[in-house]
């Protein structure tokens, strides 16, 4: 009860702040110094940034790289997925994930 609680907050969260992922996933990544360097201003940084990449990225693919870091999945062909595997010492192919899924 309370871990569903607490992924539909997360949901609530992300909605409303227009933002992906875990919580404290932002509070772990340090600015790089190139984006740094794009504004002083935080909000006007945001904006250039977006801007350098709009149009680059069909929305399809987007919707799958976010889909892939909520679950946690690599993202990628068989090749790397193996690759992955094989530096951290995990098969996916013995554990799922989401049990309701088509692929699982």
């Amino acid at each position: 009860m309370m871990q569903s609680l607490g992924r539909q907050y997360v949901r609530y969260f992300n909605a409303v702040h227009q933002r992906t992922g875990a919580l404290w996933e932002a509070k772990l990544i340090t600015p790089h110094n190139e984006y740094l360097k794009l504004d002083k201003n935080s909000e006007k940084r945001q904006q250039v940034y977006r801007i350098l990449f709009q149009g680059l990225m069909p929305e399809l693919d987007l919707n799958e790289i976010r889909y892939a870091l909520q679950k946690e999945w690599v993202l990628g062909d068989d090749r790397l997925k193996r690759r992955i595997e094989e530096k951290i010492g995990i098969c996916r192919d013995k554990h799922g994930g989401d049990r309701k899924s088509l692929v699982f």
